[in-house]
């Protein structure tokens, strides 16, 4: 297995050749591709040594033809998942260590975060005929938070749609394909660790008081609520509704412990 801690893991079910293929990276700078069909006996397929520092993040699109790869080396790499090796040379465009990765745009997109604050977006191009495409940058959002970067979800319904979090401890709603940020979400008091997107929202408790607070806002967005957990120890329910002005943008925040905040500018 691995000689250092192990900081993220990809599990693809039902690909070609490999029923149950996990690939884990590590701070020893190796992915590690293992078919874990029998979990008892796991078998592994490939150990690559991937980057030159610790491999962050894993994530892979929908088609299951390769993987991408970021790490504390600022650099984002792609591996063919049927012969375990590296699609080109990857892409170095983060000044600092690359974070987390999502796909987006029905995976003709990604966006990585980093270290350098930075949010920069791609795009996947399969040429006809090829099982594997060809990757250029298309936006670096520089300042997209006020400290680094930690985390991004992308929406699979509506395809535009990315959350990020950051060690300013706040959470934005972008329309990635655009580079544009459509909401800031304030109330955690330490670094946002993790993000969950719920497409569906569980309820409609929190319209009424939203309509009542804002009697005058229409809405734009459909409903979508996300949970995000922080360094504070806390776990925050947040729904997600766009309006058309900024009078909305703290909206109705429940702590799960059952306390509801409607944040005041």
């Amino acid at each position: 297995g691995h000689q250092g801690a192990i900081r993220c893991l990809s599990y693809m079910q039902n690909k070609p050749l490999v029923s149950d293929l996990l690939i884990s990276g590590s701070d020893d700078k190796m992915l590690i591709f293992w078919d874990i069909s029998k979990p008892q006996s796991p078998v592994i397929f490939a150990k690559v040594m991937a980057h030159n520092l610790s491999v962050l993040a894993i994530t892979y699109p929908s088609s299951r033809n390769y993987i991408i790869s970021c790490s504390r080396d600022q650099t984002v790499k792609f591996w063919d998942t049927k012969k375990y090796e590296a699609i080109g040379e990857g892409i170095k465009k983060h000044k600092a260590a690359v974070t987390c990765i999502t796909f987006f745009k029905y995976d003709m997109m990604f966006a990585t975060g980093g270290l350098d604050k930075a949010i920069i977006t791609y795009e996947a191009n399969l040429e006809e005929g090829s099982y594997t495409p060809n990757f250029s940058v298309m936006r670096i959002i520089s300042q997209a938070h006020d400290q680094p970067v930690f985390k991004l979800v992308a929406s699979q319904i509506d395809q535009d749609l990315v959350l990020s979090g950051g060690y300013d401890y706040v959470v934005k709603l972008w329309n990635m394909t655009q580079g544009k940020c459509l909401k800031v979400f304030r109330g955690h008091v330490e670094i946002i660790l993790d993000i969950i997107l719920i497409e569906q929202k569980p309820g409609k408790e929190f319209e009424a008081p939203l309509a009542t607070a804002y009697p005058n806002e229409r809405i734009l967005g459909r409903d979508l609520a996300f949970i995000s957990t922080s360094r504070d120890r806390s776990i925050k329910y947040w729904d997600c509704l766009l309006y058309t002005s900024d009078a909305a943008d703290d909206l109705l925040c429940v702590d799960l412990g059952g306390r509801r905040i409607i944040k005041k500018k």
